[in-house]
Formats: structure tokens, C-alpha cells, sequence
């Protein structure tokens, strides 16, 4: 890292993550890898690299004394992370304001680049050459030329040249609302912005995706006070004259086409807004109680390239079914309603707004659950109580839609899975365990995920990340992604945190846990997570008998090929080995000089040195 500059921990799961690194500094790929490995020796640092350490990072053995964990003691967690030493020991060896160099693990935003390097010749529109370029473009007569880039230029010519790019940048779809707050109201406008959004938000470039998840409110803002939320925006477009006349069927097909629009405009900000929520763990902007507009109509009749094959689709098979008065407040209220859906409406769309919909109430719950962790006083039983029924509640509606999601793509079963792994695991205490806010965070985090470890929610949510790499695994090459590769991320370190608490636990038990055996028994009893269910994963799930693991692929020449061998999770290093397997199968190179896009390459850099721990 460059002088003068904070490693402050930054994670993916924290709302207000903001690097400290804003005056310059920039992590090239060496000071990566250089302080990954500081932080997970706990050596001292390399006079190349400056380290400038916040007070609330590092904590005294005052501050540390209230979570002393007394079972644990410094010679049992020998070869574990030096940051996991300081945090699950009973006392540490030595005043930790002291050793400067405890380097704790790091989220994804560190690994983001903090530099755009996109903004070059090979990845981007904005070349060297680009302000010549718009000056050219900015000249009126066709015959102009840009300026040589050595031409001395007069006071008069470097004015006139800025007033011209001035006035090409203000036609930016950025500045339009500005001078006219009327394109608020323009359907392409709005797509344009949304698409934008996608690209953005999770493009590997910290500084664009702050900027991409900051604008998401303003399109949210203009959807809604458009009235884009609300049925009664929108009309009932059909036939009333099989007869009419093609200049009629055009135009009627034109107005379906923009109101179809605007409604799968809607569907995909709700979608993106709560993926974009779960993912860095903050409240969505969109609610699922204010969408009371249709359901966008089959995807047949949208993919109609012309107004006569529209027409005729209609006539043939939905002239008779009508328009349905089910909306998404409607279906989600009563997920039932799936089964009987009208014709007139795209499944597809339906069955992921009502996975999304739940996932919201997912999250409301998670909420609500932590006010009662955090609370100096005991809940009452009343509260305690309506939070295990709720939580059993939405774990049955959400098992019991899982048939009706088999049709579906393997990203949506991922997403499926990832709420079913939201529902079981406080992924912001995971991510203060593993170091986000400092050694004392981390250490009050341990002794609640120890309990947790120890519960049959906890059994559920390994069950459900494996079913991610399961699901990671089926997805088509090139098509892991922006969230999705964040979903296979949050797995992985969900699994990597339970192994490493039963390989702590398991250092300081004097009696075996249930399916601690070794030799033939311990392969009789094991428990593939990112396999289909069976009787044995139910009774792992009901009662922790068996040896919950992965499979990981393996080469043998003696098979002539390739195969999968069982993982049990008393293996952290395995565990991260696997989901680097899952983004290396997914993104294979091809070419000499071929590049990764720079999320994947990212969470690749970050699970391959999380698996290098010692």
C-alpha cells in the first residue's frame, strides 16, 4: 500500500463501507498478495508497505477480557490464522496493542480495484486520445479535424474547445434531468438508466459500483412518481374488432409493446433492488406491499417480432382468457395463488417475484431477530416465541414452492437457496467474525456463532450453501455473474466459518461429536451437501448424525479421467479449494491474453488467499 494510506477492513455485507484509501492510493496486485500474507502470519511488516492502524481495530486485553472464552486455550488453535489465534484463545500471549501486524482477513471491496484501470484502451470507450477525438465531433463544419495534441493553443482556442466539450457532456442521458426533468417520464431514459445499473453495480471497480448502488434511489424515485407501482397506470389493451385495419393493429401493438415495457421495467428494478440488498446486506429501497400492477403478459406475445404475429397469437390463445386482477402484493400474501396462475401471465416472471418477495420478508425477519440478540434486556417469551414460528413459517413456504422453482434456470435455484441460507445465518455477524470491524467485534461474534454452530439452523444454512455449489455448478459457462458469483462467495465462507469453529471445537472435546469418526465409518455416514436430498441428509438436518461435507473434482489416471471425491468440513483449506474449482470451471480461459471480468477476478483473488491460511 502506498504511504500514508488505511487498510481499514472493508466488506462486502457493510452498508457504510467507504475505503479509507481515497487520496491516491492505490492496491496493485503485488501489495495484495504481499499483505495477505502478512496478515496471515502475523510477521512483521515489509519496510516496502506502510500500515496505518485505527485506534477501534485493534484491542487491549481490558477491552478483551469480557470475552474471554475459557475452553479454548493458545497451544490448542496452534497453526490456525493468526487473527483466528488472537480471537479464539483464552488470553493472548501478548498485549495486542502491541503487534501491530495482526492483518485482519478482508472482505471483497478490498479486493475491488481502487484505480479504474477500464478506463484504457483495451476495456474502455475513454482512450488517450478521447479529447481529441470529442474535440473533432464537437467541430461544426465536416471538413474539421481535431488539433494536433503538440499545437500551442491560444487562450481564445483552449476556451472555445472547453465550451464545446462542456456542451457535448451536457448531452449526457446524466445532465438531461437537470435542464429538463421531463425525461423522468421517457420509457428509453429509464431503461437506459437501468442498464447502466446492471453494468455497474457489480463490475469489479469499487468507485463505479458506489455510484451505481447510490443511483439505484433516483430511478426507484422516478418509477414511483410516475406511478409505475400502481394498477391503475395501466389500461387494458386488446381486440375489440378482429377486423380492424393493419394501420390499427400497428398502433394498438405499439402501445402494448411500451406498456409491457414499463411493466418489466418495474418487475427488474424490484429483482435488482432486493439482490443488490441481500448481497451487501442493507435494507432494499423497494417494498413488496407497494406493487399493485399486472403481471407482464407471455413471453410468446412479447417476443412477437410484428403486429400480425402478435395478433395472431392473441386470437389463437389468449383472446378468451382476459387480464388477471392477481398482482405481486397479491401472490406473495398467498404464494397458493402459483398453482392456479392465469394464462395471461409470464411464469417466469411471477415465480421469481414471488422468490424475491419472500426473500424481502427473509430479510425483515433477520432484522427483527437482531434486535433481540442485541438487546441488554431479555425478549419476552411472546417475542422469542413469534420469531421461531415466523421463522418456521417462511422456512415451510419457501420448501414447499421449491417443485414449483424445478423448471426454473439454475441461477434462479441459486438465488432459492441463497434465502433459505439468509434465512438460517446472520451473515453480519459472519462477516465481523472473519474480521470486518476488528479483533473485539470479531471475538463477541465467536462466541454467538459457536452457539449458533451447535443448533440445527446451523445445519440447515451448510445444508443450503452446499446447495449453492451444487447449483453454481450446473450454470452454463460464462453466465456466473455479478450476484451470483457473490451468492457462491457468501457459501463458501459459510462453510468455511463452521469448519473452522468444528476444527476449534473439535481441539478442546474431549468426547467425539456425532459423526466424528474416522476410517470406514466416517465414509458410510457422510453427508454430501451439494447432492440431492435423501434420508441420510434429513437426519443430518433433524439430528447432526453423519459427517457433513463437499465434493471436490479430482483427476486420477487411473480412472482415465476425471472425479469427484468427498470433502468433509474439518478441512477449511478444502472447503475455499472448492469454490475456487466452481469459478475456475465457470470462467475457463481460452485464449493467450484473455482476461477474467474484474468481480470474478476479485472474489478469485480473495478465496484463493482466504484457502492459503496456514
Amino acid at each position: 500500500m502506498n504511504e500514508g494510506t488505511s487498510s481499514t477492513p472493508i466488506s462486502v455485507m457493510s452498508d457504510t463501507s467507504v475505503s479509507a484509501n481515497t487520496k491516491g492510493g492505490n492496491d496493485t496486485r503485488e501489495s495484495i498478495k504481499a499483505t495477505a500474507k502478512l496478515w496471515t502470519t502475523g510477521v512483521g511488516v515489509s519496510p516496502s508497505i506502510s500500515h496505518t492502524y485505527l485506534p477501534n481495530m485493534v484491542a487491549n486485553p481490558t477491552e478483551m477480557a469480557p470475552f474471554v472464552n475459557s475452553e479454548v486455550t493458545d497451544q490448542e488453535l496452534v497453526g490456525y490464522p493468526y487473527f483466528f489465534q488472537q480471537v479464539m484463545c483464552s488470553s493472548p500471549s501478548q498485549n495486542i496493542t502491541e503487534i501491530p501486524t495482526v492483518y485482519q482477513p478482508r472482505g471483497i471491496f478490498d479486493f475491488m480495484h481502487e484505480n479504474d484501470e477500464s478506463c484504457s484502451p483495451d476495456n474502455d470507450v475513454f482512450w488517450d486520445d478521447f479529447l481529441s477525438d470529442l474535440d473533432e465531433i464537437c467541430y461544426p463544419g465536416p471538413s474539421k479535424t481535431a488539433p494536433d495534441k503538440n499545437h500551442d493553443f491560444t487562450t481564445e482556442e483552449e476556451r472555445s474547445a472547453s465550451q464545446r466539450r462542456a456542451e457535448a457532456f451536457r448531452r449526457s442521458f446524466w445532465l438531461w434531468v437537470e435542464r429538463d426533468n421531463s425525461v423522468l417520464r421517457d420509457l428509453q431514459y429509464l431503461q437506459t438508466e437501468m442498464l447502466w445499473l446492471d453494468m455497474g453495480v457489480f463490475c469489479g471497480y469499487k468507485r463505479k459500483m458506489h455510484i451505481a448502488e447510490g443511483s439505484l434511489q433516483h430511478l426507484t424515485t422516478a418509477l414511483r412518481r410516475a406511478g409505475a407501482f400502481e394498477r391503475s397506470s395501466y389500461s387494458s389493451i386488446s381486440f375489440t374488432d378482429s377486423t380492424a385495419d393493419g394501420e390499427n393493429i400497428e398502433n394498438i401493438w405499439h402501445q402494448w409493446v411500451e406498456q409491457e415495457s414499463l411493466k418489466r421495467l418495474v418487475y427488474h428494478l424490484f429483482e435488482h433492488d432486493h439482490e443488490v440488498a441481500m448481497a451487501i446486506n442493507r435494507p432494499a429501497i423497494t417494498s413488496y406491499t407497494e406493487l399493485t400492477l399486472p403481471f407482464p403478459a407471455p413471453r410468446e406475445l412479447w417476443l412477437a417480432q410484428t403486429a400480425h404475429l402478435w395478433e395472431q397469437l392473441w386470437l389463437e390463445k389468449y383472446s378468451d382468457t382476459g387480464i388477471s386482477d392477481i398482482c405481486p402484493r397479491d401472490i406473495i400474501a398467498d404464494p397458493s395463488l402459483l398453482s392456479n396462475l392465469p394464462l395471461y401471465a409470464d411464469r417466469h416472471i411471477v415465480s421469481t417475484t414471488l422468490l424475491h418477495g419472500l426473500a424481502s420478508q427473509v430479510c425483515d425477519f433477520r432484522r427483527q431477530l437482531i434486535l433481540t440478540q442485541y438487546n441488554t434486556i431479555k425478549p419476552r417469551a411472546t417475542v422469542s416465541l413469534w420469531l421461531k414460528s415466523r421463522q418456521d413459517d417462511l422456512y415451510t413456504v419457501l420448501r414447499d414452492l421449491k417443485d414449483d422453482f424445478a423448471d426454473l434456470p439454475a441461477l434462479v435455484d441459486m438465488f432459492y437457496q441463497f434465502t433459505m441460507l439468509y434465512l438460517n445465518i446472520n451473515m453480519d455477524l459472519i462477516q465481523r467474525f472473519v474480521g470486518k470491524a476488528g479483533e473485539v467485534e470479531a471475538r463477541q461474534a465467536y462466541f454467538l456463532l459457536r452457539e449458533w454452530s451447535q443448533t440445527q439452523e446451523a445445519r440447515c444454512a451448510i445444508w443450503h450453501a452446499g446447495q449453492i455449489f451444487r447449483s453454481a455448478r450446473q450454470v452454463p459457462p460464462y453466465q456466473l455473474r455479478g450476484f451470483d458469483c457473490i451468492v457462491t462467495y457468501h457459501a463458501a465462507l459459510t462453510l468455511w466459518v463452521y469448519s473452522l469453529l468444528k476444527c476449534g471445537e473439535r481441539k478442546h472435546t474431549v468426547q467425539p461429536l456425532p459423526g466424528d469418526t474416522d476410517g470406514p465409518a466416517a465414509a458410510s455416514s457422510a453427508i454430501y451437501l451439494d447432492q440431492e436430498e435423501n434420508s441420510l441428509t434429513r437426519a443430518f438436518l433433524a439430528h447432526g448424525s453423519g459427517t457433513p461435507g463437499v465434493t471436490i473434482l479430482s483427476t486420477s489416471e487411473e480412472d482415465d479421467g476425471q472425479s469427484f471425491q468427498f470433502c468433509d468440513l474439518s478441512h477449511p483449506r478444502g472447503i475455499m479449494a472448492i469454490a475456487l474449482q466452481i469459478y475456475e470451471n465457470q470462467t475457463p480461459l481460452t485464449m493467450p491474453g484473455q482476461n477474467l471480468p474484474p468481480l470474478i477476478c476479485n472474489i478469485r483473488e480473495l478465496v484463493r488467499d482466504l484457502g492459503n491460511l496456514p
